[in-house]
């Protein structure tokens, strides 16, 4: 009977969406706490599945939400450094100098 049961389970998880997959997905994975934010999944503009998971505040309680709002912070700059970096590399401007060592910029500002 266990073969029947495994074979009827495997059936009716392929015959699950994508869309439906990943809803189960973190509804498991935010029970455990292991993730805590908001998930969008689009395909074609069209907005499949979206939900907040988790605490944005966990001292004061607040729920997250599709319209919480995350602080960046200074997180975004390194991104920013390595695609000017990665652009740089691949279509050096004519105009663009070798960077300066660092002693002299400590120079410069004194």
């Amino acid at each position: 009977m266990k073969p029947i049961f495994c074979l009827l389970f495997t059936v009716a998880l392929w015959a699950q969406s994508p869309v439906q997959q990943a809803m189960d997905y973190m509804a498991v994975t935010a029970k455990d706490n292991a993730f805590m934010g908001t998930v969008l999944v689009a395909k074609d503009g069209k907005t499949l599945f979206s939900n907040g998971y988790g605490f944005a505040n966990a001292e004061h309680g607040v729920l997250n939400a599709i319209e919480t709002k995350f602080r960046l912070g200074s997180i975004t700059k390194q991104f920013t450094a390595l695609a000017i970096l990665q652009l740089e590399e691949q279509n050096p401007s004519p105009n663009s100098s070798p960077p300066l060592p660092f002693s002299s910029w400590k120079n410069k500002a004194n």
